[in-house]
């Protein structure tokens, strides 16, 4: 056993087999050996011959015959799909079941009803063949045309048929493959029957009491079997007859069948060969047409994929595109995010830019009125230094006055000095006199006159010298007076000075401060002009970001027409589409109507 033979046996089973899950049943159709009746009893079975004959797009030409290419489209849970299927069936207590028949009696049965009915499916690949034109009006053209049918096979297919229905049922059932819990002769059933009502119980069905299905005109007779045509079929069959147990005798007929009813029998099968013909040349026509409208799909299945394409690529530039748009949007509101900020900003610096020019004015007003309480100041400075210059010039004049009223006090000390000299002489004079007088009373009286005018002199001088001595007094307290009012002057000239350094100092820090005020006036123009270029710089940001934003926005405006553009294309594809998909159930309601006026017109001639 090989994985090719498993293969086989599985694309046979696929196709010519039933299976029931729920009733543990297999059944293996053998073509040719009433495998229609027992498909049809396992879908009565299972419940679906019904949805089976009201299903309409078989390709058969009987309706009993629909039951093979349509109980796998209505019930294809039946069906056998895998390797992995097939071994639980040969292990999981499944009753697994088949038929076989008399080669002899299945082979002419094939025959009849696929090559001398021209059967449409089947006849086809064999149209050219010589065995298909071989006359059929006497038993012997019966036997002779199968004889040639034989040697056909013989010669072009022995080992390799090309139709399950004259295929070897030893070949297609593989019993060496698939142990089978009953392979019966379809000439004995009583065995199968009984196993099948065991297997089922209550749903247990007779399979075998309904009518026969698909029977043919022509029953089998000895007759139609030549020497050769026996040599042939033993000789291509040789496994059924010996797996099977069949004698390779020709069976005897199980009714008679004169040339009388062959005639007759020649008369329905030409009318059903012309029904079949036309069948056929229907079915040629519908497949030209049908081979064009698959062209036809196939072109607008190929536009269909160009354009679903072409849809997932507008389908992805339009996703790639609304991320751009994404990133935009979420760019341009950064950007509207960082223009709110830089409008706060450039708000708070306007703010505080009218605030630092308020101060900024404030502190020009304070400069302009500190200058001119600095122009004032140095005024009464320069008035003040006039005024000192003019105390210290009549205070040099008053140094100058004091002088000379010193060196004339000086000299009327020296001379008051000189007069108290003067005065110590005369009193020594006079005690000199009045030793003199008391030596000389005699000179008294003559110098009595003398003394009084003497005393006289000293009394006016001692007046005169009070007076000089009260003068001199005077001379000193007017002098104490000029030196207290120069003191008081140089007081006040050290005052002023001091008060003037102080002015000065007061300047000097007026100075500093008008400098520092000028400093930072600088400061304050270098940062009104940082600022003015700071607020250039932003409203260029700003006239940047509106740009940025007025391109954003075309750019936004363009996409959206690029969006319009692509979805008026997908709808404009699925309009188109949908007028393909409209015409092709157009056409697919054409060829059923077509194939169900054909469906009557064919039954109307087969009631005929």
């Amino acid at each position: 056993m090989t994985s090719t033979d498993d293969q086989l046996l599985l694309d046979f089973l696929t196709w010519n087999s039933c299976v029931s899950q729920e009733r543990k049943l297999f059944y293996v159709a053998t073509p040719k050996v009433a495998c229609t009746s027992l498909k049809w009893w396992f879908a009565e079975l299972e419940g679906v011959a019904e949805a089976v004959r009201q299903l309409k797009t078989s390709s058969e030409t009987d309706p009993e015959l629909v039951i093979h290419d349509s109980l796998n489209i209505v019930a294809p849970q039946l069906s056998l799909r895998s390797q992995e299927q097939l071994q639980e069936i040969k292990t999981g207590g499944f009753f697994s079941f088949a038929l076989v028949r008399n080669p002899y009696k299945r082979l002419f049965s094939a025959w009849q009803s696929k090559i001398l009915l021209r059967e449409p499916l089947q006849i086809e690949a064999y149209l050219d063949q010589a065995f298909v034109a071989c006359p059929v009006e006497t038993m012997l053209d019966v036997a002779a045309a199968f004889e040639c049918f034989l040697e056909y096979l013989n010669t072009y297919e022995a080992g390799d048929f090309q139709d399950w229905h004259w295929a070897p049922q030893y070949e297609l059932l593989k019993p060496q493959l698939f142990p089978y819990s009953a392979v019966s002769k379809i000439e004995d059933t009583g065995g199968l029957n009984e196993a099948l009502r065991a297997h089922l119980g209550d749903a247990y069905v007779n399979p075998f009491t309904s009518s026969k299905a698909n029977e043919s005109l022509i029953p089998y007779l000895p007759e139609f079997i030549s020497p050769r045509s026996k040599a042939l079929i033993e000789l291509l069959y040789a496994d059924d007859f010996e797996f099977f147990d069949y004698s390779t005798e020709l069976p005897p007929a199980k009714e008679q069948f004169s040339q009388e009813n062959l005639t007759l029998a020649l008369k329905g099968i030409e009318l059903l060969r012309g029904r079949h013909l036309r069948i056929a040349e229907m079915r040629q026509h519908c497949s030209a047409e049908f081979s064009a409208l698959l062209k036809d799909k196939e072109w607008l299945v190929g536009q269909r994929d160009t354009w679903m394409a072409v849809c997932k690529e507008k389908e992805t530039e339009l996703v790639e595109l609304q991320g751009y748009c994404a990133g935009e949007a979420q760019r341009l509101e950064m950007a509207h995010a960082e223009l709110e900020r830089l409008k706060v900003e450039i708000a708070q610096t306007n703010v505080a830019l009218a605030h630092s020019n308020n101060e900024l004015q404030h502190a020009n007003q304070e400069l302009a009125k500190s200058v001119v309480e600095s122009k004032q100041i140095e005024a009464e400075l320069a008035k003040s230094v006039v005024e000192n210059r003019q105390i210290e010039a009549e205070l040099a004049k008053s140094v100058v006055e004091n002088r000379q009223i010193e060196a004339e006090l000086a000299k009327s000390v020296v001379e008051t000095r000189q007069i108290e000299a003067e005065l110590a002489e005369s009193a020594v004079e006079s005690r000199q006199l009045a030793a003199e007088l008391a030596k000389r009373n005699a000179e008294a009286a003559s110098l009595q006159t003398e003394l009084a005018e003497i005393k006289s002199d000293v009394s006016r001088l001692m007046f005169e010298l009070e007076q000089a001595n009260a003068d001199c007094v005077q001379s000193k307290y007017e002098l104490a007076q000029t030196n207290s009012m120069l003191a008081q002057s140089n007081s006040d000239l050290a005052q002023s000075n001091s008060e003037l350094a102080r002015l000065k100092s007061d300047l000097a820090r007026s100075t500093i401060e008008l400098a520092q005020s000028g400093s930072e006036l600088a400061q304050s123009n270098s940062e009104l002009v940082n600022s003015n270029s700071e607020l250039a710089r932003s409203n260029s940001e700003l006239a940047q970001s509106n740009a940025q934003l007025d391109w954003s926005k075309n750019e936004l405006i363009r996409l959206q027409q690029t969006i319009s553009s692509m979805i008026f294309e997908q709808e404009a594809f699925a309009l188109r589409h949908k007028r393909y998909l409209s015409f092709h159930r157009f056409v697919e309601s054409g060829l059923v109507n077509r194939l169900r006026k054909a469906g009557r017109l064919l039954k109307g001639r087969k009631g005929e």
